[in-house]
């Protein structure tokens, strides 16, 4: 996973594997918001600032979730990934699926995994554990 992150002093991109995200207990829900088309998008990551600095994309307040979504949109920009739909629109699915499956994360039982999203439903789901290996990056 990559994300970003700031345990003490500055943001930072932290980049860890994560062999069964499905079982995470920091996650509520995992959705696959879009295709990836291209290669090479931890070096389109890494360009997308972390510095605390508000979006250059929107002027948005600094915060891990703020650079996820630029992070999406330069992905989106550079040709890297096709998303199933804007970024604002894919934040508030995932809003409603977080709300949705929150309980069962709470209660020890893993992260929802949601790999058919359809924007502006979140009952058209199908919910797998993830066998594969995935790199998350947080910030």
């Amino acid at each position: 996973m990559t994300s970003s992150r700031r345990s003490s002093g500055p943001w930072q991109l932290e980049t860890r594997i994560t062999k069964d995200p499905g079982k995470s207990i920091t996650l509520i829900v995992l959705v696959k918001v879009g295709t990836v088309i291209k290669n090479g998008i931890a070096s389109v990551i890494q360009q997308v600032p972390a510095d605390g600095n508000p979006s250059t994309r929107n002027g948005e307040a600094f915060s891990c979730l703020t650079w996820a979504k630029d992070a999406l949109a330069h992905l989106m920009a550079k040709g890297n990934v096709v998303l199933k739909a804007d970024v604002e629109t894919m934040q508030e699915m995932a809003k409603k699926y977080a709300v949705k499956y929150a309980t069962k994360a709470e209660t020890g039982k893993g992260a929802y995994v949601v790999n058919t999203p359809t924007p502006g439903s979140q009952d058209s789901s199908s919910s797998t554990k993830s066998s594969k290996s995935t790199k998350s990056t947080r910030r």
